[in-house]
């Protein structure tokens, strides 16, 4: 997959130096982008238990989480000054060859064979066993659906946050870039804590509980202050418990499923809490047009809370 985007987005780099590029060239790249990831994220996800020790995995889950978050905090701003500096071909082609290099890298991994059956199922009796499992599986259906609308309702408030700024004179652009740096400051502290905490897997699910209810309430307390510190403060931390309890989500998630089925239920778990947050976007922009936006952030992440409470007592 990384082949594939590598060799597309090396394309529409050659033919925006040639300049002959089209603006269905980029849509059709962005497609390609979009279909190659499809595959790559659950074959991560699914790969990962095979690679590292159970005892490390919640430790291997926050270090790439990190990775990533960290990558892409330093990526916008690096990216924006490139841009500037070498236009958008130089910075399509370098895009490319980052893929084709990260194609190359993934070769070394040395994943371990794992014996199974082989059982040559139709395309769509594949796909229905998939279901069948996660539906039977009572605590992992509730926590995919619990993810699912927490997903939605998150969304729904978090996509107002620039929006949110703008409207308030006290806070305004500088204001939006120091609140989202603390944000991403937080979930950075809390990969870093739980990829060095010992945390035992029986104290997993009191840390899940208790880290989303505190993010929860973080995130619907902000939007009703006008005091950037404060605002800050409550973002760092909300983002802090809110990487604290998706790493956990992840790896339990991870350790109970087995090998053969985690292909199928990383899948379907990506495409019913990612196909969720366009609609929870749309939901937020326009119900922000009847109702302050303050109180549109605020009562969907009440809402949040709300859907963790049930949970305690599963």
């Amino acid at each position: 997959m990384d082949l594939i985007r590598g060799i597309a987005i090396v394309l529409v780099a050659i033919a925006a130096f040639m300049d002959i590029i089209q603006i269905w060239m980029v849509f059709a790249a962005g497609i390609i982008m979009g279909i190659c990831a499809a595959f790559f994220n659950p074959s991560i996800s699914s790969v990962l238990p095979d690679i590292v020790p159970a005892s490390k995995l919640l430790q291997g889950n926050s270090a790439m989480q990190m990775i990533h978050s960290g990558t892409n905090m330093l990526g916008n701003p690096i990216g924006g000054t490139a841009y500037k500096l070498l236009g958008a071909p130089a910075m399509f082609l370098f895009n490319g060859i980052s893929y084709i290099f990260s194609a190359f890298t993934e070769v070394f991994i040395k994943v371990p064979p794992i014996r199974r059956e082989v059982q040559q199922l139709h395309f769509f009796e594949d796909m229905k066993q998939g279901f069948r499992f996660t539906w039977k599986f009572a605590g992992l259906r509730n926590m995919i659906m619990l993810a699912a609308f927490l997903n939605f309702f998150g969304n729904t408030g978090m996509v107002l946050i620039m929006p949110f700024f703008q409207v308030n004179k006290a806070l305004g652009p500088q204001g939006y870039g120091i609140a989202i740096a603390l944000l991403t400051g937080g979930s950075l502290a809390g990969m870093l804590v739980t990829s060095i905490a010992n945390i035992k897997p029986r104290q997993r699910d009191i840390v899940f509980i208790l880290t989303s209810l505190a993010s929860s309430v973080f995130f619907s307390l902000f939007p009703l202050f006008d005091s950037l510190w404060l605002i800050g403060a409550m973002l760092f931390l909300g983002g802090m418990f809110n990487a604290i309890l998706n790493t956990i989500f992840g790896t339990v998630t991870q350790l109970a499923v087995p090998q053969n089925m985690r292909g199928k239920v990383f899948s379907m778990m990506n495409t019913l809490v990612m196909g969720l947050t366009p609609v929870g976007m749309a939901f937020g922009g326009v119900i922000a047009e009847f109702i302050p936006i303050k109180y549109v952030m605020s009562f969907s992440n009440l809402i949040c809370l709300a859907l963790f409470i049930p949970f305690i007592f599963m």
